[in-house]
């Protein structure tokens, strides 16, 4: 059954720094869910980073609410030796269920599986603050990403301005091991205008931050399927104007029965013998 005039309060990417969400919500833009059916609540997030930076932390804190993986509460699946958690969700009113993979650290080359980027619909890129390696591999992350997004665009002849994508910074309770500032994380973020949130996993009063990351990035991905159908709805009204021209001119150039010249009989030759 197909939504109607249903709207949801999606934050700028520049204040995306994980600040509640009643200091973010004057700041929000309204987007309209009219388009979308109630059946697109299916999503699949990604979750990339360095090893150790707490990735599996802060998706077992999201789905099963403790770093502790219970196993009842999640679906196991061996994606490239990754795990996927499955989790429901009522997200801005409206039931989600994610599928949500926890990818093992891509230490070995820095670069993101082609299935990975083919296949999944937002991603969280996570960094711990007390390794700054694990800072310039997640820009790194973020770079295949975005060429991803320019790949796909290029090739639908498309411009999609939004980008399902978060940038978490893990591990803050370590104030005393941190390496790498707050201020860079949020200027990392802003070159490539997606969201960043700072946060530690392992904490449980870290719980609606945790929460609220996903929800960022799945509205994010509801904001591009929005996009897409803004796209897809303008890109019928040329196509349609070059099938009008295009049989205009077939028209013009075929003659109408009327105009053409009416069919005459054509004279017979009459010869005459003479004798001699």
């Amino acid at each position: 059954m197909p939504i109607r005039d249903r709207t949801y309060s999606l934050p700028t990417a520049s204040l995306h720094v994980g600040l509640p969400a009643t200091e973010e919500h004057h700041h929000a833009k309204k987007i309209q869910l009219s388009e979308l059916d109630e059946e697109i609540t299916d999503y699949k997030l990604c979750t990339v980073g360095k090893k150790c930076v707490g990735k599996s932390a802060l998706t077992q804190r999201y789905t099963t609410g403790k770093v502790k993986q219970d196993k009842n509460d999640v679906l196991l699946n061996n994606f490239h030796q990754g795990t996927v958690f499955k989790t429901t969700d009522e997200i801005d009113g409206i039931q989600s269920s994610l599928h949500i993979l926890d990818t093992i650290g891509q230490d070995s080359n820095g670069k993101i599986p082609s299935e990975y980027l083919r296949r999944m619909d937002g991603f969280v890129v996570v960094y711990s603050v007390t390794d700054r390696l694990s800072f310039q591999m997640a820009r790194q992350f973020v770079e295949q990403i975005v060429m991803r997004k320019k790949w796909w665009t290029s090739r639908k002849k498309t411009k999609l301005q939004s980008l399902p994508l978060v940038i978490v910074a893990n591990k803050t309770d370590l104030t005393d091991q941190r390496m790498v500032s707050r201020k860079e994380g949020e200027e990392l973020a802003w070159e490539f205008g997606c969201s960043f949130y700072e946060c530690a996993a392992t904490l449980k009063g870290n719980s609606y931050r945790v929460r609220s990351i996903f929800h960022d990035v799945v509205n994010q991905i509801r904001c591009v399927l929005q996009e897409k159908v803004q796209i897809t709805e303008t890109s019928k009204v040329p196509r349609m104007i070059q099938r009008i021209s295009s049989f205009k001119k077939r028209n013009q150039s075929a003659p109408c029965l009327e105009q053409s010249e009416k069919y005459q009989p054509r004279p017979r030759s009459h010869s005459t013998a003479y004798s001699v």
